[in-house]
């Protein structure tokens, strides 16, 4: 779930996923990697958390 990628990252990604838009993480930490992203969609969606 959340620990799919380095905190806050996971986080931020929900919460603009949900349409809030609270932007890129700030450096030293990136977005999630496409792969990491995709699986982390899924999780999301199976738990109701985005459509």
């Amino acid at each position: 779930g959340i620990f799919i990628a380095t905190n806050p990252v996971p986080i931020k990604e929900a919460l603009n996923l949900k349409g809030i838009n609270v932007g890129p993480c700030r450096l030293p930490l990136c977005s999630m990697e496409d792969k990491e992203l995709m699986a982390f969609k899924e999780i999301l969606k199976k738990h109701k958390i985005i459509n």
